[in-house]
């Protein structure tokens, strides 16, 4: 149990470091500072939902 949860705590971070990064890139490259953040709210959402899967599937 202690296990799942370090896992889904290791792919949290991951997630939030590239989400990061590449938003970062793409405002200095683009500038749609709109569409940055629209595209990190859905994400964002999708974030959590992948991250709901890998928890169940640990545990399963």
């Amino acid at each position: 149990m202690a296990d799942a949860s370090l896992k889904a705590s290791i792919w949290s971070v991951l997630f939030h470091l590239f989400f990061f990064f590449f938003f970062e890139f793409t405002q200095y490259t683009k500038g749609y500072r709109c569409n940055v953040v629209v595209l990190t709210f859905l994400l964002s959402v999708l974030q959590t939902a992948t991250l709901d899967k890998i928890y169940l599937t640990i545990l399963e």
